[in-house]
């Protein structure tokens, strides 16, 4: 009877050892599931990490060209503005001295005006002394 018992025992415990490696084999193929799954979270989000950074390294280089391109841009507006500003300096001499040249022309003109209109004035007060001349000898 004892022998009995005990192969009934051996058989439970043998039933518990493999319901227990049964469980066990089924917690092992959950985790590995949930390993798999984790691993295929990590690696869709090191593909998204890097695809953000392949991203940003582009704007990054896309924002330098954009500095560079304004940099020289400023750049010539500065040396443009520097060459207008020379320039309507020149003009500006220019101009003043061509308002001189024109007053001194105009008082020139006005000066050489006034000489001839004395000399015309001269001149003709001469003719009519002429003429009365020429007249009275006419009346002799």
């Amino acid at each position: 009877h004892r022998l009995s018992d005990s192969r009934l025992d051996g058989d439970e415990a043998l039933r518990r050892s493999l319901d227990e490696r049964e469980q066990l084999h089924s917690e092992l193929e959950k985790l590995r599931a949930e390993f798999a799954e984790s691993k295929r979270v990590v690696e869709e989000a090191a593909a998204e990490s890097a695809k953000l950074a392949r991203e940003r390294d582009h704007q990054l280089e896309h924002w330098r060209n954009a500095v560079a391109t304004s940099e020289q841009l400023r750049s010539g507006l500065e040396k443009d503005s520097t060459e207008l500003q020379r320039k309507l300096k020149a003009s500006e001499e220019a101009l003043a001295a061509l308002r001189k040249a024109h007053e001194h022309l105009q008082s020139r003109s006005a000066s050489d005006l006034g000489a001839r209109e004395a000399a015309a004035l001269t001149h003709k007060q001469r003719l009519e002394e002429e003429i009365q001349k020429l007249k009275a000898r006419e009346q002799d």
